[in-house]
């Protein structure tokens, strides 16, 4: 017959006056009405509290009903057992089972899964929250579906392991397969708009303006792509050094405001102020807005002009640029002999390696 956790129904109510005290007189009980009805509502109180316990079935009701047969041949008597208790919903370890309490993992490979489980939750729900303030809502539909799957994972993890026990390993193999082909050919691994994506395939080409070429933030500068512009000469006239310019974007989130611009010499502090565009002065312009992109120019002129290479190496051979904003950190980035003479020998293609005739 089953039995039944906990206290037995049929012992509370009228007959609780009657139980053994061991030989000891009962005290007088008290006929009042008020301390009828008080055990009138702690005999109910206790009745639902009994029949919320459901019944445990025995080993010999399982293997009637046929839940002993193993999943697989290398199944052991003891996983049989528990895992018939899972499907049953109730564990012959548990102290009650209309308890909610959970069992905390009893093993390291436990801990680390459940753990593992709540970090890519957790990481799917803050993608969520930040995807749909972005209005990138194609993300994060993906993101809330990824999120839901994990926590229903959660929630049925006991028949969940059970079915996975019961599944055979080449059924687990061939949908890992199908899944892992379905995420290849999906277009964000085609339009590499995850990062994993740009490891499967090589880049032949850099964009020098692409925004990861920008450094700092809101305003970035195109350091790489940062340039002199040179008059070529001929067998009378030397080159001459006429301007340096940077390429600079605001990316946000919000407007800045340019207070300097300084092209300053390593060498001697010698300081050049900078336009924008080339024309306008720093303290002449609006507010840069979202968006907008300009550059940064300083012009050479010397007693004579433009200066020589040599006379602008005597002075310029080495120097930094330094950007003051308002109400953000000043940006200084610095420009090494070396990154000034390769540009400067662009315009000598005799001094650079070069393909020739041969020589009689």
């Amino acid at each position: 017959m089953p039995h039944h956790w906990g206290p037995d129904p049929a012992a509370f109510g009228s007959g609780m006056g009657a139980m053994d005290t061991g030989g000891m007189a009962s005290p007088p009980q008290d006929d009042s009405p008020l301390a009828a009805a008080s055990r009138a509502a702690a005999a109910t109180e206790l009745a639902k509290q009994a029949a919320a316990y459901k019944p445990v079935p025995s080993l010999s009701e399982l293997a009637r009903a046929g839940a002993l047969e193993p999943a697989h041949p290398t199944e052991t008597l003891r996983e049989t057992i528990e895992r018939a208790y899972d499907q049953a919903d109730m564990s012959p370890s548990s102290p009650s089972h209309g308890s909610s309490h959970e069992t905390p993992p009893s093993s390291w490979p436990e801990a680390v899964i459940s753990v593992a489980w709540v970090i890519l939750d957790l990481g799917y729900g803050l993608e969520f929250c930040a995807a749909s303030v972005r209005g990138e809502w194609e993300r994060a539909g993906v993101s809330f579906l990824a999120m839901v799957i994990l926590t229903a994972g959660i929630v049925h993890r006991k028949k969940l392991k059970a079915w996975m026990a019961r599944t055979s390993p080449n059924w687990v193999f061939a949908a890992f397969s199908v899944l892992l082909l379905a995420v290849a050919l999906s277009p964000y691994v085609e339009q590499r708009r995850f990062p994993f994506a740009g490891w499967l395939t090589a880049s032949h080409s850099l964009d020098w303006n692409g925004p990861e070429l920008y450094d700092g933030r809101p305003i970035g500068w195109n350091w790489p792509a940062a340039g002199f512009g040179l008059q070529l000469g001929n067998q009378t006239e030397p080159v001459r050094v006429l301007n340096f310019t940077v390429m600079a974007k605001n990316f946000g989130p919000s407007e800045a405001i340019l207070k300097t611009a300084d092209f300053v010499s390593l060498l001697d502090a010698s300081r050049l102020p900078m336009k924008i565009n080339s024309t306008l002065n720093l303290e002449d312009i609006a507010p840069v807005p979202v968006g907008a992109e300009f550059t940064l120019n300083v012009t050479f002129n010397g007693p004579k002009g433009p200066p020589t290479e040599q006379e602008f190496l005597r002075e310029w051979a080495t120097f930094y640029v330094l950007v003051q904003y308002e109400g953000q950190p000043s940006v200084r980035h610095d420009f090494t002999r070396q990154e000034i003479q390769i540009q400067l020998d662009r315009v000598h293609p005799e001094l650079l390696p070069h393909v020739s005739r041969k020589r009689q």
